[in-house]
């Protein structure tokens, strides 16, 4: 009960919080980052200002999400790029990425793609987590679990 109380205050000072500045923001490395304005959401009771409230709630922890994405996607990419990797990164959605890896390098890239989404600071020093799965194509995907080995017949 204590925890449900403490998060239901949580709540209540954010959402103070917000509907005094009108705006919510990403994180990065324990600070703020990017700035969401929802302007309407002093509007409790229209449709507009009941969605920015929800919108509220989901830009911290999807935008935050987002952030370490974007960052981690860079630094794949350079690394792909200065290690002359065969693999392509092919699209980000949310917080994932989607890379074409050739089946012998498959888990060199998975080890190093995890090790660089895990690697940003956070505030508090709480480590990030990552997962990731493999597949000849979308609808066969399997979680790969650090330190098991590949799920894909062929694949190194």
């Amino acid at each position: 009960a204590a925890a449900v109380g403490a998060a239901r205050q949580t709540r209540l000072v954010g959402d103070a919080l917000r509907l005094r500045t009108g705006a919510v923001w990403t994180w990065w490395a324990g600070q703020p980052a990017r700035r969401r304005p929802l302007i309407e959401i002093v509007n409790q009771e229209t449709p507009t200002g009941k969605t920015q409230r929800r919108s509220s709630w989901n830009t911290p922890v999807q935008g935050t999400g987002n952030e370490y994405l974007v960052a981690s996607a860079i630094q794949v990419v350079d690394w792909i790029v200065s290690n002359g990797v065969p693999a392509k990164l092919l699209v980000t959605i949310h917080d994932s990425m989607l890379l074409e890896v050739r089946d012998d390098c498959m888990t060199e890239v998975h080890d190093k793609v995890l090790e660089i989404m895990c690697s940003h600071r956070t505030k508090n020093g709480v480590p990030l987590a990552a997962d990731a799965k493999a597949g000849k194509n979308w609808a066969s995907m399997q979680k790969w679990k650090h330190g098991q080995p590949c799920p894909v017949e062929g694949c190194l």
